[in-house]
Parts: structure tokens; C-alpha cells; sequence
């Protein structure tokens, strides 16, 4: 055999990542699925969140003040179901017919989870901001102060629990994207 040939076909096998495939195929289908099950439930919750939403506009509210303020509210959580959905769904139709492909989903989907929490973090606080007014209205206008501070205070933890969540990822993802580039190059 050639001996230049033999030293391109060794180098070629060093340069070629040495990755378990059958392992990344199988973590990269299972991420699929639950992409495809995350954006069911963020479009069903979104829509079942909205028609609430809706539903206390037309029947909860005590003034005008708050079927408007529910009435403002109301597209919120159905319009950031729609982007999650479109988000993941681009991913889990992503083709992976090589390595190279696979590690540039898992890549991606670290990516957009991180562009998820903290798109959620910010609806989050705008919703947080927004009870926080109904309540300081409601207190002033109706001394209803007791629904309205735990509405403030389950919604405090919800808030709390997603901005750590989105700190957590945002502190790892640089960690996790090394671990994939390493990955493409081993």
C-alpha cells in the first residue's frame, strides 16, 4: 500500500470524532420527543390560560378597569404558546443524518432552551407587574386585599422558580456547548 495513502487513512481516523452514535442517536430522538411534547403542553396550557383569562374578563371582574386589564392580558399566554410551539417544532423536524448533524441539534436545543426561559422569565414579570397593579386597584378601589396578596405570592414563587431556572441555564450553557464542541472534536 501506498505509503501516503496510509498516512492520510491515519489521519483521517484521528481527525474523525470517536463518538458512541447509537447513544447520541438515541439521546437525540428522546429530545425530539419530548420537543414535541413540551410544545403540546405549552399550547395547550397557553390556550386553557387565555380562555381563563377571557373567562374572568367577562365574569370575575368586578369594573370596567379589570375586564380591560383581562381583556389586555388575555392574548398573552396564547401568543407565547404559538412562538414555543414554532420554536420547538423547527427543532424536532430538524434533519440528523450524521454526526455532524446531531451534535448541531443538541447544540440548538441548548441554544433555544436557554431563548425560551428567558422569553418566559420576561412574560413572567410582565404578568408579575401586571397582578401587582390589579392588586394595588383592587386594594384602593375595592379593600380586597386578601385574593390579590395570594395571587401575588403564588405568582412570586412561579416568577422566582423561572428566573432561577433561566440563571441556571445561562451559568451552564457555556459548559454544556464545550462539552459538545469536545465531543465534534474527539
Amino acid at each position: 500500500m501506498d505509503p501516503q495513502f496510509e498516512s492520510w487513512q491515519n489521519a483521517f481516523k484521528q481527525a474523525t470524532p470517536k463518538i458512541d452514535v447509537d447513544k447520541l442517536l438515541s439521546q437525540v430522538k428522546a429530545s425530539k420527543f419530548r420537543q414535541q411534547l413540551k410544545a403540546y403542553t405549552d399550547m395547550l396550557v397557553g390556550v386553557a390560560v387565555s380562555a381563563y383569562s377571557f373567562y374572568a374578563a367577562l365574569w370575575l371582574a368586578d369594573s370596567m378597569a379589570q375586564t380591560m386589564l383581562f381583556i389586555t392580558l388575555t392574548p398573552i399566554p396564547i401568543a407565547f404558546s404559538v412562538w414555543s410551539f414554532g420554536q420547538h417544532s423547527r427543532l424536532w423536524q430538524q434533519q440528523t443524518l450524521d454526526i455532524s448533524a446531531l451534535l448541531a441539534f443538541k447544540r440548538d436545543e441548548l441554544v433555544l432552551r436557554l431563548k425560551y426561559w428567558r422569553i418566559s422569565t420576561r412574560v413572567c414579570i410582565i404578568l408579575y407587574v401586571a397582578l401587582a397593579i390589579i392588586a394595588c386597584v383592587n386594594y384602593l378601589l375595592y379593600d380586597t386585599v386578601f385574593v390579590w396578596l395570594v395571587q401575588l405570592g403564588i405568582n412570586g414563587a412561579i416568577l422566582s422558580a423561572v428566573i432561577l431556572r433561566y440563571r441556571y441555564l445561562e451559568q451552564h450553557l457555556p459548559q454544556k456547548l464545550k462539552e459538545i464542541d469536545d465531543m465534534g472534536k474527539a
